[in-house]
């Protein structure tokens, strides 16, 4: 029988001692979860048998996918926090900004599956994507990796912080392009990627099947791409809805195709995404610089037209006014009146 009271995931943030729980458990409203221990096997093909007669097991760690609904409670916090490595809270406003220093913490998972507690220690977060269209939830996937999985527990009894919260809908959204302070009425769906490439070559050592320090971050990347109702084009401005300051399909076949960068002010922003839950809580995310690519706009039958652009986030270091940052999140209202990386 599926009991899906004892189906939970929570996450605890380590402290100065790797795969250590140090802060306080807080349970998510997870839709799915694929987090689950991987053995590395050694086989030997020695020239005198014709089959394998020896096996050795090797490296051994956890990976897998947290999802969710994007929402003001501690778990989304956490995960967010979790990625950048930062966080400052007032009021409980929270602003998590990317840069070079940023110490990304490390988790405890406690997953409820049925009968056991799955406890996967040492888990930093690899990746974090962020997907909304039209009628739907805006969506939350964060990708872990950590030490291998120990040993079962007894089921806990879980509270989950954001019971009382409403989800992000793409209906309560905005997305603005090249600072201009009126959104977009064109926008049907974007994705985002958030992506820090951390190194578990080097969290292993000689004599250790696991993980024995936190896989650390190297370059961050972050890339995404908006599909709009319909192509965006100089000469055939829509009256309605009327167009902002989205990319033009011209700008992209001009030479050298579309980089932007405003910089009147340090807070000027070349793509804001903008999200609410019907209350009084807002999650924003801010690039800074973008790389746009080339624009793809075919057609099909009898299907109209979607123009679809991807774009690569950069290091704001240029301009008169620059952010030297890369992008940065902020939430009003959400949960935790302390900041996520000391939780």
């Amino acid at each position: 029988m599926v009991a899906f009271a004892n189906r939970y995931v929570a996450i605890t943030r380590e402290g100065s001692t790797y795969g250590t729980a140090a802060g306080t458990r807080k349970y998510g409203e997870v839709d799915s979860e694929s987090i689950s221990h991987v053995q590395e096997v050694s086989y030997r093909n020695d020239m005198g048998y014709h089959a394998i007669t020896k096996s050795v097991g090797g490296k051994e760690y956890s990976e897998g996918d947290l999802t969710l609904v994007y929402q003001s409670d501690d778990c989304t916090g956490l995960l967010l926090a979790g990625f950048m490595g930062h966080d400052t809270e007032s009021s409980s406003n929270h602003t998590m900004t990317d840069g070079a220093a940023n110490d990304p913490p490390s988790f405890n998972l406690e997953i409820g599956r049925e009968d056991k507690e799955h406890t996967y220690s040492g888990c930093v977060i690899d990746r974090i994507s962020v997907t909304g269209s039209i009628g739907e939830y805006v969506m939350l996937t964060a990708s872990f990796v950590g030490r291998s999985e120990s040993s079962l527990t007894a089921l806990a009894t879980p509270t989950f912080d954001g019971i009382t919260k409403e989800g992000m809908h793409f209906h309560g959204a905005e997305v603005k392009f090249n600072s201009d302070s009126t959104a977009s009425d064109l926008v049907k769906s974007f994705s985002l990627e958030m992506t820090n490439n951390v190194d578990t070559d080097n969290a292993c050592v000689l004599g250790n099947r696991t993980y024995v320090r936190k896989p650390e971050p190297t370059r961050r990347e972050i890339t995404g791409s908006v599909t709009f109702t319909q192509p965006i084009l100089m000469d055939s401005v829509p009256s309605s809805p009327a167009q902002q300051s989205e990319p033009q399909y011209e700008d992209f076949i001009a030479a050298g195709g579309l980089e932007v960068n405003p910089d009147a002010s340090s807070a000027n922003t070349a793509i804001q995404f903008k999200f609410t839950d019907g209350d009084s809580n807002m999650a924003q995310i801010n690039i800074h610089k973008v790389r746009w690519e080339a624009a793809t706009l075919n057609v099909s039958g009898r299907d109209a037209a979607e123009y679809t652009l991807n774009f690569t986030a950069m290091l704001d270091k240029e301009g008169s006014n620059p952010s030297n940052s890369l992008f940065n999140i902020y939430h009003e209202g959400i949960a935790s009146g302390t900041a996520y990386t000391a939780m």
